[in-house]
């Protein structure tokens, strides 16, 4: 709907090439057996965007082709999002989509902030448009809606993975009482379905917010609300019709214990679906907060949230981060993230999800020339988990280097 407008227009275009190269000595961060790796990848990306004064487009298209010193690890993941909004005279209409081909070893962390030890290949497919309405001077009214499907490869039975399909929507309103302060209410529900897996899952939430501008560097945004999660485990059961006899002769003349009661005739069973029915209550969150200083940024989130899986259903993530960037000149710039998860499995109650996990990363970034653009990192990671009583270990090191193409203006 909103992209043939954009056809006759400008679109600016931001090409770049990347090549990296990383060790990592626990991929699967195991506490036992560790797998050390050498990766070498190669990363072309397109970014693009048109912008104008009542609508915009903007995207990336990118392929990661990864190479293993043991081949069976290597893939070629692929990207392509986009992003586009069209204004009227009290409104806004959004339309994002996005496909991705990538594996589950460094996806499902960032989405779940549970690590999988297997190296599986998913594509995920997700559209959402969304609505922005001005009510008043002050007041905005939202509301939005995104489908994701998302399929894996292989034996769901031997790798543990199931297709699903996952629904939300969401409505809410947006004051500003002063021109640093804004208030949100939003109402939002899901559903995930989990494909050949029986399992099937609903979540009602209300947030309650409040952003405020404290400083001219200073800001920060805190939400909170009530959660009900029900989860519907389907399994089937078999059932008598008539009247069950425990009589080992009748068994042994006739093959089962099931009988007419009136005519004494033997019945077999009936299989029907049985529905275990399981209800979770709690309260999701978040804040952020960040100040900006002369030479770089600081800034602190944490939540609290449901996500869907593949492997788990939906799980309960809580989150803490820490972000810092210190530029130390125009061309070198020094960066720290710490991450730490908790996962909690929602459908089943048991503890063989349960972990911690925790995140370090320091990195630099130099634009050694003006195009070329240096990059290096060291990561390292920690999982624990609650039931099984053991650490796992990694640590990685990763430097690439990117070329950007100088930006380019595409005709009328």
């Amino acid at each position: 709907m909103l992209l043939p407008a954009a056809q006759a227009a400008e679109w600016a275009l931001d090409p770049k090439l990347s090549g990296r190269v990383r060790y990592d000595d626990n991929l699967r961060i195991q506490a036992r057996e560790p797998l050390a790796t050498t990766e070498v990848a190669v990363r072309p990306e397109l970014a693009f965007a048109r912008a104008s004064d009542t609508s915009e487009i903007k995207g990336i298209a990118a392929v990661d082709a990864r190479r293993f010193d043991q081949s069976y690890l290597n893939t070629t993941d692929q990207l392509f999002d986009i992003k586009s909004f069209l204004k009227a005279e009290r409104s806004k209409w959004g339309l994002d989509a996005n496909f991705t081909k990538d594996t589950t070893l460094d996806s499902e962390l960032d989405q779940t902030g549970v690590v999988s030890y297997e190296r599986i290949e998913r594509i995920s497919r997700s559209l959402a448009p969304n609505l922005t309405f001005d009510a008043g001077e002050r007041t905005q009214l939202t509301a939005g809606y995104n489908y994701l499907t998302r399929d894996y490869a292989g034996d769901s039975l031997k790798t543990g993975f199931y297709d699903f399909t996952y629904q939300s929507a969401n409505a809410g309103v947006v004051f500003n009482p002063t021109q640093t302060t804004q208030l949100t209410a939003t109402l939002n529900g899901s559903r995930y379905d989990g494909k050949d897996q029986n399992y099937t899952s609903d979540t009602a939430q209300l947030q309650l917010g409040i952003g405020h501008a404290f400083t001219e560097r200073t800001q920060g945004f805190f939400s909170v609300g009530p959660r009900v999660t029900k989860t519907y485990l389907r399994r089937p059961i078999q059932i008598c019709p008539g009247e069950i006899i425990n009589d080992p002769l009748a068994f042994l003349l006739f093959g089962t214990n099931c009988f007419d009661p009136v005519t004494l005739k033997p019945l077999a069973y009936q299989t029907i679906e049985q529905k275990d029915v399981s209800t979770l209550k709690g309260v999701n969150f978040m804040a952020n907060l960040r100040y900006q200083f002369e030479a770089g940024s600081l800034g602190f989130t944490a939540s609290r949230d449901v996500n869907p899986s593949g492997r788990y259903g939906v799980i309960l993530t809580d989150r803490a981060g820490l972000t810092g960037d210190w530029k130390k000149t125009e061309l070198l710039t020094f960066s720290l993230g710490v991450d730490w998860y908790t996962s909690v499995d929602t459908a089943t109650g048991g503890d063989l999800l349960d972990r911690n996990f925790l995140q370090i990363k320091p990195s630099f970034t130099w634009r050694f020339l003006r195009d070329w653009t240096l990059v290096g990192n060291y990561r390292y990671r920690q999982q624990r988990y609650r039931y099984y009583d053991q650490d796992a270990r990694s640590n990685s090191v990763m430097l690439y280097i990117v070329y950007g193409w100088p930006k380019t203006v595409v005709g009328h």
